[in-house]
């Protein structure tokens, strides 16, 4: 949205130009100190264009080319003025646009660099995350071990003393107090 209407506010101001333009026209033309430079850059311009025109229907050589009259030279100047007004209004519409989107691509950019960075650290942070719980795995698997041989010794000293229990039983019920039922 925000670029639509950028482009509807350009187009009014290059819209908005041309009849300031014309008011630019008629303030140069009517200024003394300005008058006289602009009239030799429209007898310069018509010079140079008398020149491009016989030079792209092929003839050559050196002409005489005259100056224009005082009012024919007026009316180009005061086109040239327009026009360069026109053009120098749409030049910083394009330089303003273009450093406007400099500065979009350079916030896209930092963005993404954040990202980047951002994602990086993620990464590393899960890698070490990764390996902190193998080495959780491995002393669990070490203690497992450890765990199922302390079992495996108390389960034979169970057995073992249920063994022996069961000897002495055996032995107390073979000796003469068993048959009676009596106890030492």
């Amino acid at each position: 949205m925000a670029a639509f209407v950028f482009k509807v506010f350009t187009l009014t101001i290059r819209t908005v130009s041309k009849p300031l333009a014309a008011r630019v026209q008629s303030w140069v033309m009517q200024h003394p100190k300005l008058r006289k430079p602009v009239i030799e850059l429209a007898q310069t311009l018509h010079r140079l264009d008398v020149r491009v025109n016989r030079g792209a229907e092929g003839k050559s050589g050196k002409v005489f080319v005259g100056n224009l009259s005082e009012e024919n030279a007026m009316d180009l100047a005061g086109k040239v003025v327009s026009e360069a007004f026109v053009w120098g209004v749409a030049i910083l519409i394009v330089g303003w646009e273009y450093e406007r989107q400099k500065g979009k691509d350079l916030d896209r950019a930092a963005k993404e660099k954040a990202f980047q960075e951002k994602d990086l650290a993620d990464k590393r942070w899960l890698a070490q995350r990764f390996e902190d719980l193998q080495t959780e795995i491995i002393w669990l698997k070490e203690r497992s071990v450890q765990t199922d041989a302390q079992l495996a010794t108390l389960l034979d000293q169970l057995q073992l003393s249920s063994r022996e229990e069961e000897r002495k039983k055996l032995k107390r019920s073979n000796s003469f107090y068993g048959v009676f039922g009596l106890s030492r």
